[in-house]
């Protein structure tokens, strides 16, 4: 993600050849952090359709 993101915001190429450098901690259980998130665009998304209807 973090080398994903210094991609698109065209950060220098040698510091993006730092990132690819580290290693990773392959860790691909599930992520409290990520539902939290999931749940928050959930329910903002809804608010947005909800006001959109209001219209």
């Amino acid at each position: 993600v973090i080398v994903m993101g210094a991609e698109q915001n065209g950060l220098p190429e040698d510091y993006q050849e730092k990132l690819r450098s580290i290693e990773t901690n392959k860790y691909e259980g599930p992520l409290p952090v990520m539902e939290e998130l999931m749940k928050a665009f959930k329910k903002s998304k809804e608010r947005t359709e909800e006001i959109q209807s209001d219209d």
